[in-house]
């Protein structure tokens, strides 16, 4: 009656059944004698999915009866690439739930639903590749600083050597100019004593 007030040829009206998941029928009634003109359905996981897949109930609604079931048989691989895809995620294999859901794009293009898996899957595998960049550029970091503090310490060594070598030298020289001066003293006391025994033999 409401229809027939407002003069529209048709309304519409759905249900919603919520099971594991959630059944979403449409149906398309004429206003004049009752009947159904058209039906549709889609499986989904929750709210979310509905209303990212209601565009599909829509097409149902609004095509022929070989075309409808068409995209019915194409929503129900849609809905299996996207359950596919979200599972790859949740499991975190981004790259491959990427892969199915462009695979699940190329059969339904219109996917809004699987668009959206996509874009999510896309982001977490620019975000896997920024976080393995940053460790990598940790982990060079960390062998940088672990190479310079070796250099470092290989310096110090070095250092440390040249320093006792020098010492050692030094030492050396010290001992061999004692000697020296010693040789010297000796002989000069040689020749003091030989002068002395050669003055007293002569008177």
């Amino acid at each position: 009656a409401l229809a027939q007030a407002l003069n529209a040829r048709s309304y519409c009206f759905g249900t919603v059944v919520p099971t594991a998941s959630l059944d979403v029928q449409a149906q398309m009634v004429d206003a004049q004698s009752g009947n159904a003109t058209a039906t549709g359905k889609i499986h989904v996981q929750d709210h979310a999915e509905m209303k990212l897949r209601l565009n599909e109930l829509a097409a149902q609604l609004g095509a022929s009866g070989d075309q409808g079931k068409a995209i019915a048989q194409q929503g129900a691989a849609s809905e299996k690439a996207l359950n596919d895809a979200r599972a790859l995620l949740k499991a975190g294999k981004a790259a491959e739930a990427a892969d199915v859901a462009r695979s699940g794009l190329k059969q339904a293009p219109e996917s809004a639903a699987l668009r959206t898996v996509l874009a999510q899957a896309e982001q977490q595998v620019q975000q896997t590749k920024l976080e393995e960049q940053r460790k990598a550029a940790d982990a060079a970091r960390a062998q940088a600083m672990n190479t310079a503090a070796e250099k470092q310490k290989q310096l110090a060594q070095q250092a440390e050597a040249a320093r006792l070598q020098a010492e050692k030298a030094a030492k050396e020289r010290t001992a061999a100019v004692k000697q020296a001066e010693d040789a010297k003293k000796v002989a000069a006391a040689q020749q003091l004593e030989a002068a002395g025994k050669k003055a007293f033999a002569a008177g």
